[in-house]
């Protein structure tokens, strides 16, 4: 994969971790808010963690690592069950925040390719070197 599009995921990684993060702290008198958004905004910094991993081939999918998203995002799986479990419905803070995570991939993936974001890499690591 391109460096440049590489740089799109890793952007898009920290304002997505950046956005839950914020929200957890402006929720944090709401307990079960905070921990919930707290909890995926940590998800959401696993996929570096676990592309270091190991994997075999199937992990990359037309060359982008897209076993390591799906491996990080199971981890929402046992919030999910706890919701379940414990309140019979699925959290709001969960449902937002773990449509956020999830959906936020396919766009870093649209835009990781497109010219004008190869366009503003190569001007951002210009302005940077």
């Amino acid at each position: 994969m391109d460096p440049r599009g590489i740089l799109a995921f890793e952007l898009g990684e920290l304002a997505v971790f950046a956005v839950l993060a914020a929200a957890a702290l402006v929720a944090r008198r709401n307990l079960q808010t905070h921990k919930r958004l707290m909890l995926i905004a940590t998800i959401r910094l696993l996929p570096p963690a676990i592309a270091r991993w190991p994997l075999p081939e199937a992990a990359y999918v037309g060359g982008m690592p897209v076993g390591f998203f799906a491996l990080a995002y199971l981890a929402l799986l046992p919030l999910l069950v706890w919701d379940v479990a414990t309140q019979h419905r699925i959290h709001p803070a969960t449902a937002w925040g773990g449509a956020l995570l999830v959906l936020s991939l396919p766009v870093f993936v649209g835009v990781a390719g497109t010219d004008t974001w190869l366009a503003f890499a190569d001007a951002l690591v210009r302005r940077i070197y």
